[in-house]
């Protein structure tokens, strides 16, 4: 076993792209991207680990490389669609500072990053300087694992201004769904899950058919977006239900995951777009047999060809004294010559030991667990760094 493995840290040390910096202006480390890239209208860019300078560092670095380079434009975080859009309202221009944006518009301690702040305040200083190019959009995918009412509450103020009336008929809900959370669903009186699962249900039918008069009314991208908000909501209420009906987080999980990628599709349908995440949601490779990832959800929407998917991986994590060992895939990652890097495994030659190291299972790091994933199935590009995290 270790004779592949050193082959495979041999390919690996000719074949790495060395990172400069996480930090730098400077693309020419990130050049190789335009090629590997390629026409790909979604890059999928995990992160074995959250809450971590270094990774929310290359995130921004390499999305802002595919702004300048390759002509992307829309940035998707694991934060919720409804809270996102006030992110997006300040990449816009809007009249709100940086603080009440990443606040209000990413999951709490994901937006308290100094890199992703950074990060939303370039794309803001971009749209005013480049009034020539596409503008720059910041998106969410996720459902809202903290309950329904912001999205409820979203739909209803659209409601307000097309339909008041109809609106009226759910205010009682929202304000029940506001103590609503995936873990206490169980406990509520069945009537009142029923009733929550039915008003999702009939919003959403409502929004689509009224549609042509409610988008005069407000113009068809706030309808648009209207009509998203209750699609998660109805998600919503089917990843409560599921989770209810059968205790299981991995079924429970791919309902969640499947409302990501759907998001996804709905949000990248025009542009090109890259999507940070969590690596466990991008993996292609099923956990499992019930764990269906957004990675597997999006190469059955949009086609394989139409992603790449970038990984995130560190020797050490948020624990100094957590070593990796030796059978750990991050294990040999660390072995490689180069102290930061980028590594296409797509260039490894077929039938080679390298690749045949590669492509068995073994043991792969997230957050502090370790899981078992064949790489290769998984991912297309590894960046990896040595670097205490």
């Amino acid at each position: 076993m270790q004779e592949l493995a050193n082959h495979f840290i041999a390919w690996a040390n000719e074949n790495a792209h060395p990172l400069k910096s996480f930090e730098t202006a400077d693309f020419n480390d990130l050049a190789f991207l335009e090629k590997a890239v390629g026409c790909a209208r979604l890059v999928t860019l995990g992160e074995s680990q959250h809450y971590t300078k270094e990774f929310n560092a290359i995130t921004s670095r390499i999305f802002e490389f595919l702004v300048s380079k390759m002509g992307f434009s829309v940035f998707v975080y694991e934060t919720p669609f409804v809270q996102a859009l006030r992110v997006d309202e300040y990449v816009q221009g809007g009249d709100l500072t940086l603080e009440q944006a990443c606040r209000e518009g990413i999951t709490e301690m994901f937006g308290g990053w100094k890199e992703i702040r950074s990060m939303v305040r370039w794309m803001r200083e971009y749209n005013l300087t480049h009034p020539d190019k596409p503008r720059l959009h910041f998106y969410g995918a996720d459902i809202g694992c903290e309950g329904p009412s912001r999205t409820l509450a979203y739909i209803l103020d659209y409601f307000k201004v097309v339909d008041p009336e109809y609106a009226e008929n759910y205010l009682k809900i929202l304000k029940k769904s506001q103590t609503y959370t995936i873990f206490n669903y169980a406990d509520l009186p069945a009537e009142e899950r029923d009733e929550f699962t039915s008003c999702m249900a009939r919003l959403q039918t409502r929004l689509e058919a009224m549609a042509p008069i409610y988008a005069i009314k407000s113009g068809k991208s706030a309808w648009s977006r209207a009509h998203q908000a209750s699609r998660n909501a109805v998600k919503i209420a089917v990843w409560f239900d599921t989770y209810l009906e059968t205790g299981s987080p991995e079924e429970t999980d791919s309902v969640r995951d499947g409302c990501m990628a759907e998001n996804l599709e709905e949000e990248g349908s025009d542009c090109r777009l890259l999507y940070h995440s969590h690596s466990e949601h991008i993996r292609r490779q099923m956990k499992g047999n019930r764990y269906l990832q957004a990675g597997i959800h999006l190469d059955f929407l949009l086609g394989k060809e139409s992603t790449v998917s970038i990984a995130c991986m560190s020797y050490l994590n948020l624990r100094p004294d957590d070593i990796c060992p030796k059978n750990c895939l991050q294990y040999t990652l660390s072995q490689v010559s180069q102290e930061d890097y980028l590594l296409d495994l797509r260039n490894l030659p077929e039938g080679s030991k390298a690749k045949k190291w590669v492509g068995q299972e073994r043991a792969d790091r997230l957050s502090t667990n370790f899981t078992t994933a064949n790489v290769l199935e998984s991912y297309d590009i590894i960046a990896f760094t040595r670097r205490p995290l």
